[in-house]
């Protein structure tokens, strides 16, 4: 969320902030350029409004494309990944540096829908590549899904529930419980069938 990268900014945190949401208001996607925070691109909406929110700021921007590969969350659909191209060569203040998509269903017994969303996600990379969009770093995992799949590690993983200790299978690590997540609606969604 926004308000906790901008709490980390004023905390005096200097170190890269990738924001995972993409953002879909100007004014917060202005302040997010001023902060240097690393934002994320999900949508040819989100797309518009960081590229003008850099160039209102006289700045670059650095920013991750995001793959809805069966979250439901935020992201292009890999059907529809031209446009994701469109929206990327549309562009003129922002730098991909990366591209990333969440599993939904990492901690679950039967793991065949997380290897479909890795397959899912891989394609979807490699139609990107080749439309000509560098893809960059390339991350997935989540805390379930690192510990669980690590042939799905690619370049980067994003630990989250694990550092709370918030584990939904048997803990075997050695993490303990420091706390709660809570969270808002922030955005709505209509996804295909399935």
């Amino acid at each position: 969320e926004f308000a906790e990268a901008q709490e980390l900014r004023a905390s005096g945190i200097e170190a890269d902030i990738l924001l995972l949401s993409p953002m879909c208001d100007l004014n917060e996607a202005k302040q997010a350029v001023a902060l240097n925070i690393i934002c994320a691109i999900g949508s040819p909406e989100s797309a518009t409004i960081l590229d003008l929110a850099a160039q209102e700021n006289d700045r670059r921007v650095r920013a991750h494309l995001v793959l809805d590969t069966g979250f439901g969350r935020f992201g292009f659909l890999p059907d529809d990944i031209g446009f994701a191209v469109k929206a990327v060569e549309d562009l003129k203040f922002v730098d991909i540096e990366g591209t990333f998509s969440h599993l939904s269903d990492s901690f679950g017994k039967d793991t065949r829908h997380s290897h479909a969303q890795y397959r899912l996600f891989m394609k979807g990379v490699a139609q990107l590549r080749a439309a000509g969009i560098q893809t960059g770093m390339l991350h997935l995992c989540n805390s379930c899904g690192f510990l669980r799949f690590e042939d799905m590690h690619l370049d980067a993983v994003r630990i989250g529930s694990a550092f709370l200790g918030r584990l939904p299978f048997p803990n075997h690590y050695g993490l303990h419980r420091i706390g709660y997540m809570e969270s808002a609606v922030c955005e709505v969604k209509t996804l295909p069938k399935g």
